[in-house]
């Protein structure tokens, strides 16, 4: 049997930007875990926060509405009925959890990939000011700074020696040297401002 489903072209362009955001979203993510970290700057971080914020919830309610209700996803409820056998929680989550998801990496892409991308094509040997955060001893790493006012997957600096972090308390001053902009950087160098 075979499904020729013709779509408007604002779906496709809607997919396509969907698409981009998404993955682009992943890319400080995906640095981090292998070995290159990125830092948004925190003023940046604080002035397009809200931005961020607004264009990954119109993202997600759009990918609700082509899911859900103009059935974006029709080739795979055909086969899903028919093939795949996709079950009650998978159709559930592609309705409510991919457009979540969705709308996460959507700003993460605002906040991190933007000035990671200008990072690497315009960077040049910089420093930052940063806030430290509580310490805690829950991270994606063993020794780290916690910073504060930084997006959610990205507030941990990661080998920082121990020395340093004792001396480190919540809400000191950090200065981080490293490559990148005004808008972030890739560290590589911390010490306490004074």
């Amino acid at each position: 049997m075979s499904l020729n489903v013709e779509y408007p072209l604002w779906e496709k362009t809607a997919s396509i930007i969907i698409g981009v955001l998404f993955f682009g979203g992943t890319v400080p993510v995906l640095a981090k875990m292998i070995g290159f970290q990125f830092l948004p700057s925190e003023q940046y971080y604080q002035d397009y926060d809200s931005v961020a914020s607004w264009l990954g919830f119109i993202v997600g309610i759009l990918l609700f509405y082509l899911v859900l209700f103009r059935k974006f996803f029709e080739k795979i409820n055909r086969k899903s009925t028919e093939e795949l056998a996709l079950g009650w929680f998978t159709r559930r989550f592609v309705v409510i959890g991919a457009p979540v998801l969705v709308a996460m990496f959507t700003h993460l892409f605002v906040v991190a990939t933007i000035p990671l991308i200008a990072a690497v094509f315009t960077g040049h040997t910089t420093s930052l000011d940063y806030t430290a955060d509580k310490m805690s001893r829950l991270a994606q790493c063993s020794q780290h700074v916690t910073l504060k006012n930084m997006p959610m997957l990205l507030r941990e600096v990661c080998g920082v020696n121990d020395e340093f972090r004792e001396k480190l308390r919540p809400e000191m001053q950090i200065k981080i040297d490293g490559w990148g902009t005004g808008w972030g950087l890739f560290p590589k160098h911390l010490h306490i401002e004074n």
